[in-house]
């Protein structure tokens, strides 16, 4: 617990390759553990204000896309626990990294899941239009190498990876808007249906930058994973 507070303080410690295989997965599951009570606590909180009448439901009107409707488990589940907690680490903790591979990731993910997004394209769908994105968002693997030493000089600072920590994880959680019906209901039912992607965010940059993305990733996947299991 105190690494994770003075992590959020001071977002600069580089990953811990020391630690053994087995202390960080220890460690990954019980900030998997932490997540997991995260998620069933504010839920409980969500019920009580619902039935207080201080926020509105905002989860019993929510409504499948089509695509996914018309998905199988087996191709919902790659999406989610495979895809997404891929795609999501790289754009939102990304930065976070000290490597020059995954800070060029990062700027990739980030831009073609913001132009997708703007554009209304299903960015786990390849199609014409999300390749066209993909391949023009992959110019910064094209950065030269004294250029990317400036980006990581400037996401050295420690003031900019606070910012990195604190916008990200905020970023994470509007990233989630629409797995609700929060339009019209106002900003404090927002907040407590996204509270729970915000904190999550935070212990998973956490362990990235403490173990490297892959762990952040992995965590980020067994998360996603857990309703798959416990519905079947």
């Amino acid at each position: 617990m105190r690494h994770f507070l003075n992590f959020l303080c001071y977002p600069y410690a580089p990953a811990d390759r020391s630690v053994r295989w087995g202390k960080k997965m220890r460690i990954a599951l019980g900030v998997l553990v932490v997540m997991l009570v995260v998620n069933i606590a504010v839920g409980l909180l969500q019920t009580l204000l619902v039935s207080r009448g201080l926020i509105a439901d905002a989860i019993g009107g929510f409504e499948k896309p089509a695509y996914i409707r018309e998905m199988s488990s087996y191709a919902v589940f790659l999406e989610f626990v495979v895809l997404a907690p891929l795609l999501e680490e790289l754009a939102f903790r990304g930065l976070l990294q000290r490597s020059s591979m995954y800070i060029r990731a990062s700027l990739s993910v980030g831009l073609y899941l913001l132009v997708c997004t703007v554009f209304g394209l299903n960015f786990y769908r390849m199609d014409w239009w999300t390749l066209s994105v993909a391949v023009c968002s992959g110019m910064f693997f094209f950065l030269t190498r004294a250029y990317l030493e400036r980006i990581k000089h400037f996401l050295d600072a420690p003031k900019v990876r606070l910012v990195l920590l604190w916008c990200g994880s905020i970023l994470f959680a509007l990233w989630h808007y629409h797995n609700f019906t929060l339009e019209g209901m106002g900003l404090f039912t927002a907040v407590v249906h996204l509270l729970p992607f915000f904190i999550n965010g935070l212990l998973l940059a956490w362990v990235g930058v403490r173990f490297g993305l892959p762990w952040g990733i992995a965590v980020h996947a067994m998360n996603n994973a857990w309703p798959f299991l416990l519905l079947g």
